[in-house]
C-alpha cells in the first residue's frame, strides 16, 4: 500500500478508512484534528520499502535545481565573466554610496 495524497480512488479509500477509525475521530474531534491530518498520520505510519512521496519530491527538486543551475550559470567561463561584471558593478555602487554619504554629511554639518 502506498501513501500518496492524491484525488485517486486509493486516496478516497484511505480517507474512508481514516474516517471509520473509532479512536482517531474521537481524539480528532476532541482536539480539532481534521480528517486530512488523520490521513497524513496514517501515511506516516506506513512503513515499506517503497519510495515515499517526500523522497520523490526531494529527488525531483534536486534534479530541477541541477537543470536550473546549469541553465543559469552555464559553463565555467561565462560564470567567471559574469562574476567579474558583478564585482565591477558592486565597486561602482559602493563608490556612489560613499559619495552620497559624504555629500549628506557635508549638508548636515554645514553651519547655518
Amino acid at each position: 500500500m502506498r501513501c500518496v495524497i492524491t484525488r485517486s480512488s486509493r486516496h478516497k479509500r484511505l480517507y474512508r478508512e481514516a474516517s471509520r477509525d473509532t479512536h482517531v475521530p474521537s481524539l480528532g474531534s476532541l482536539y480539532g484534528i481534521s480528517k486530512t491530518t488523520r490521513l497524513i498520520h496514517l501515511c506516516s505510519l506506513h512503513q515499506g520499502s517503497e519510495e515515499t512521496y517526500l523522497e520523490k519530491a526531494e529527488k525531483l527538486y534536486s534534479l530541477m535545481c541541477a537543470v536550473t543551475d546549469k541553465s543559469v550559470f552555464g559553463d565555467g567561463e561565462n560564470t567567471k565573466v559574469r562574476v567579474a561584471e558583478l564585482e565591477e558593478e558592486v565597486k561602482t555602487l559602493k563608490k556612489i554610496n560613499k559619495d552620497l554619504y559624504d555629500f549628506s554629511t557635508q549638508l548636515l554639518t554645514k553651519p547655518s
